[in-house]
């Protein structure tokens, strides 16, 4: 009777084999989510990417130089962009395209050819 006794004493109980399923189960979400997760950050690196490069078109128009703004803005020289800076130093920043027509030499034909590549 004794050695039955000793056999049961290695075996897992019910209860044992339970909690560890439970357990694992528990845990089995954490891996597919982390597959997920790493697609995502996968995503994510290209959604930078693409992002970086709209950046690159786009101009800043309270931050950036009149060097910049006449090199990446279709019908903006040099001229143009530093009266832009001059508004922006004397008035502060621009809060919407349309601020823009208040700068001399800037019409609504040329608003409207550089507003898409306007940021504030």
């Amino acid at each position: 009777m004794q050695g039955m006794k000793n056999e049961r004493a290695c075996q897992p109980t019910k209860w044992f084999q339970r909690s560890l399923m439970v357990v694992l189960l528990m845990l089995s979400p954490l891996s597919v989510s982390t597959t997920a997760w790493a697609e995502t950050d996968h995503v994510f690196g290209q959604f930078v990417d693409m992002h970086s490069e709209r950046e690159a078109h786009q101009v800043n128009i309270n931050t950036d130089d009149a060097e910049r703004m006449s090199a990446k803005l279709k019908g903006i020289g040099l001229v143009k962009a530093q009266a832009i800076v001059a508004y922006r130093e004397e008035f502060g920043p621009f809060s919407e395209p349309s601020d823009l027509l208040k700068v001399k030499g800037i019409g609504k034909k040329t608003l409207s050819i550089i507003a898409e590549q306007l940021i504030f």
